[in-house]
């Protein structure tokens, strides 16, 4: 079987030459110029070693007094050092452009790990599909739209600007396609991404955790009694979700017993109508746990706050905030400025719905002709016609 499907590094290194091409476009063609060059002077070389080589193989009993071997040595010498000397210039200024590059490394790191925030959303619905070319004019367009921002931006602050106004632009394309239910988990997909980059150096995310979020707990083996008795506010599937919690993640290791010791004070958390907030100091040390371990015990405890903690999570994380929980909303003078006149727009419409009086609103403002038509029996012909005609 054959997987074409691209990779981490394969996406960032095109990623780090668009953004190069785009930003130095001088340097970036004279690379280009540079690495053909430098395979073509390397072919000369291997051409002058073959042509050698033959000659000796072939030559008569006194090698000395061959003159086209003699003249073929002293004609390949002077080429050698014509052709180091040039490799010498070609491999200063690729180094050169090394160096710029590794300057745009952190961007398109950042940029291609979001690409594979889109090949998850399939997990959850065979219509979440993106393609690639899809993902890079969203890149492309962000890069440009650096020019536009007053003050002008020096160099480290375009660098950052790329990240963040990247993964908004993704966020808000991206959004107008989930139904209203998946926008929240695509927000946390994000931010977990975001994460494991930041804790890259120390191995990334624990994805034991991620996946105790996900599912909660699952086992169903009583080890020890319920802390707080039989039919009580701790239900047994929530007793067992500790333990198993304390067994599988290093994290957790002792909060079992230390939930047993405070079971009183874990009893006011459960019984708060918002458990999620900071008002509420938890037993112990594990009032020092982050947000995202927080709400694994919250996963357990109180499983229909799970959704006001991630809320939380992605409002705090630095690079997203408030924007990133609350769904843009429908905008049809957007929608069209990001499209392109080779992809149609679909709406997926709910009962009821009917953007036409937007699609008005928007052929006005854009002072452009609309037509308008129903496909059915025998419209196909008519329907190809509007297409050539627009």
């Amino acid at each position: 079987m054959l997987n074409f499907m691209v990779t981490q590094d394969g996406l960032q290194d095109q990623m780090l030459t668009i953004v190069v091409e785009l930003e130095e476009p001088q340097k970036a063609e004279l690379r280009q110029k540079c690495i053909v060059v430098s395979a073509d002077n390397n072919k000369k070389k291997q051409q002058l070693q073959d042509a050698i080589l033959s000659l000796v193989s072939n030559a008569g009993d006194d090698i000395l007094e061959d003159r086209k071997l003699k003249e073929t040595l002293d004609e390949s010498a002077i080429k050698k050092e014509e052709i180091a000397s040039v490799l010498v210039d070609m491999e200063q200024t690729m180094n050169s452009m090394e160096t710029i590059r590794n300057g745009f490394v952190p961007v398109a790191k950042r940029v291609s790990r979001l690409f594979f925030v889109l090949t998850d959303l399939v997990q959850i619905g065979p219509m979440y599909q993106y393609s690639l070319e899809f993902f890079r004019n969203i890149y492309k367009a962000t890069i440009k739209s650096a020019d536009k921002v007053e003050p002008k931006l020096n160099k480290k602050e375009r660098k950052a600007y790329f990240i963040k106004e990247f993964t908004a632009n993704m966020y808000r394309n991206v959004s107008r396609s989930l139904f209203v239910k998946d926008k929240l988990l695509f927000s946390l997909l994000i931010c977990l991404k975001i994460m494991d980059e930041v804790q890259e150096s120390t191995g990334g995310m624990n994805i034991p955790e991620i996946r105790f979020l996900m599912t909660g707990g699952t086992s169903v083996t009583m080890e020890r009694a319920n802390p707080a008795g039989e039919d009580s506010w701790l239900s047994t599937k929530t007793w067992c979700g500790i333990m198993e919690l304390s067994k599988k993640l290093p994290k957790f290791k002792g909060f079992d017993t230390d939930f047993e010791k405070n079971i009183k004070a874990w009893e006011v958390i459960y019984d708060s109508n918002s458990p999620q907030s900071d008002e509420h100091v938890w037993p112990g040390k594990w009032n020092d746990l982050s947000i995202f371990h927080k709400t694994i015990v919250m996963r357990l405890l109180r499983s229909d706050k799970v959704i006001n903690m991630i809320q939380k999570l992605i409002t705090m994380e630095e690079e997203l905030g408030q924007e990133y929980i609350i769904p843009p909303s429908f905008d049809m003078v957007e929608i069209v400025s990001d499209s392109r006149n080779t992809s149609p727009i679909i709406i997926v419409l709910s009962p009821g719905a009917d953007p036409m009086v937007d699609i008005m609103e928007v052929q006005k403002k854009l002072k452009q002709h609309c037509k308008a038509m129903s496909l059915g029996r025998g419209q196909a012909q008519a329907a190809k016609d509007y297409i050539a005609a627009a």
